[in-house]
């Protein structure tokens, strides 16, 4: 099966929806598909580094590229489509007619299937006049997309239900794929863990973990205010980039002088996929603080594959994880609670099983061969229905 992707931005440019390509497209060639990806001029660099894809970094403006891609499309000749789906990825405001009209093309004129995978859909109303135009193209676009492809996806139970009332005539076509990990997970032996691990913290402490960039709706609060209660031989280690400029970052600065527990909250910064998940190997207890809790975010997803003992506190649940039991949920301000089930996990067989959970949840819903065999089945259904209608 040959494979087109239309992405706007691809590695090593940093986005997330273009390492979720990256993974996918890499999964798909692994089951012996071809895959071809249509990106930005800026992603030039990556047609240098992933030989067993065709690259193709052409688009400059996406306003402006239907006749582009209709004529790319034309000369890859996949057998399916799959459209990257983020409004604002395409159009600083989220504005891009020409990918709103591209399936009806694509599926009409040149008879090629076509999936849109919504990673965002719209923004919310406000009472902004310029915003409330924007609210409604970007609804129309989606309707388009909508009516124009043969399948929809979304990573979400929230997502799904959300399209399914905004076109409930559709409602049979939309389909909720997860996303899975974005870190690999480098396989390193029991020694080079533990040497790693002495650069960052003994090895009689209990190292708590967090993974992600600073966000208002992450409640570092929480874990810093529990941190303090409890012993020294507790610290913190937040992998992801930081600006120390950032309002957020001063605060929590602030916020951990006041407790008095800076010199136990590590802060990695910037660093590379393998570092990332060197470092995630390194903690005993991973903490979930983001207002989601659900396949959206890939740094819990990432937790997950890295087999680590989770908490997640508070935050809306997705229907995945309802009666899961692959991490410990808290609500969110429950202080005491988040302190003992710390003191809990302060126990290996307890972080072990808890972590094997977690492992094992992941591999059976969130694994790229699993979402990689979920997406072909979709590719497959798309292509023999029109070749249905061809004839």
């Amino acid at each position: 099966m040959k494979v087109c992707f239309i992405c706007t931005n691809f590695p090593p440019i940093r986005c997330g929806v273009g390492d979720y390509t990256s993974h996918l497209a890499r999964e798909l060639i692994k089951r012996g598909d071809k895959v071809s990806v249509i990106t930005s001029r800026k992603s030039e660099i990556a047609e240098k580094r992933y030989a067993q894809m065709v690259i193709i970094p052409a688009i400059r403006r996406w306003n402006t590229a239907l006749f582009q891609l209709y004529h790319l499309i034309t000369q890859i000749n996949p057998d399916v489509v799959i459209i990257q789906y983020v409004p604002t990825s395409f159009n600083k405001y989220g504005l891009a007619l020409s990918i709103g009209m591209l399936p009806f093309i694509l599926r009409f004129a040149l008879r090629k299937p076509v999936i849109v995978t919504f990673h965002e859909l719209y923004i919310g109303w406000t009472r902004s006049p310029l915003e409330i135009c924007m609210g409604l193209i970007q609804r129309f676009l989606v309707f388009f997309l909508l009516a124009g492809s043969n399948h929809a996806v979304v990573t979400t139970s929230a997502r799904k239900r959300q399209l399914i009332a905004f076109c409930s005539w559709k409602k049979k076509k939309i389909h909720k794929i997860p996303v899975g990990s974005n870190i690999d997970v480098i396989d390193t032996s029991k020694k080079e863990k533990e040497l790693f691990r002495q650069q960052i913290t003994g090895a009689d402490e209990l190292l708590l973990g967090t993974f992600g960039t600073l966000h208002p709706e992450r409640d570092f609060e929480s874990i810093f205010y529990a941190l303090s209660g409890l012993n020294n031989k507790t610290k913190m280690l937040c992998i992801g980039d930081i600006d120390k400029s950032d309002s957020q970052y001063v605060q929590l600065r602030d916020l951990a002088q006041t407790l008095d527990i800076s010199d136990r909250v590590i802060w990695t910064g910037m660093c590379s996929a393998e570092k990332v998940s060197r470092y995630l190997t390194a903690i005993d207890v991973y903490i979930h603080s983001f207002s989601e809790i659900s396949p959206r975010s890939t740094t819990l997803i990432t937790a997950m594959a890295h087999g680590l003992p989770i908490i997640a506190i508070g935050g809306e649940l997705d229907d995945w994880f309802v009666n899961s039991e692959s991490m410990i949920f808290l609500s969110r301000g429950d202080m005491l609670s988040l302190i003992k089930t710390i003191g809990k996990l302060a126990c290996l067989s307890e972080r072990q099983k808890l972590g094997q959970k977690a492992r094992e949840f992941y591999q059976q819903n969130f694994s790229w061969p699993k979402i990689a065999q979920q997406m072909t089945m979709l590719c497959s259904e798309s292509i023999s229905a029109t070749q249905h209608l061809s004839k």
